[in-house]
């Protein structure tokens, strides 16, 4: 959901942990899925005067589906949502009550006509 783009600027000079784990499941060649887990942490403590702010800003869950139907064509769903924390509202503002969510669907089109050609040359 790229929340954090200016470390610094975005944990008010505290810095970033970034505690995640992926579980994946691929059935066969063409199909896979994946859920990662994201855990944001501050790395040490914020004080906002007069408020000293804990650690724990949110946690993120991100699933991605990927379809490759061919070796040049390849479709991916993702969606991702976060569940932020009071601690997330104070740093970046807005209201951590709020839905945070946001959805893509990808095309990629890859053909492999022009490194065939360079590779008889």
């Amino acid at each position: 959901m790229d929340y954090f783009l200016n470390i610094p600027n975005d944990t008010k000079q505290s810095g970033l942990v970034d505690a995640y784990g992926r579980i994946g499941y691929e059935p066969n060649k063409k199909i896979s899925a994946a859920l990662d887990i994201h855990n944001f942490l501050l790395a040490a403590k914020s004080k906002l005067n007069p408020i000293e702010i804990n650690k724990e800003l949110g946690t993120e869950l991100d699933f991605i589906m990927d379809y490759k139907p061919t070796p040049i064509i390849h479709l991916q769903i993702g969606y991702s949502v976060l569940f932020a924390t009071k601690n997330m509202e104070l740093i970046k503002g807005g209201n951590a009550d709020d839905f945070n969510t946001w959805a893509y669907i990808m095309l990629k089109i890859s053909p492999s006509i022009l490194l065939k050609e360079l590779k008889n040359n």
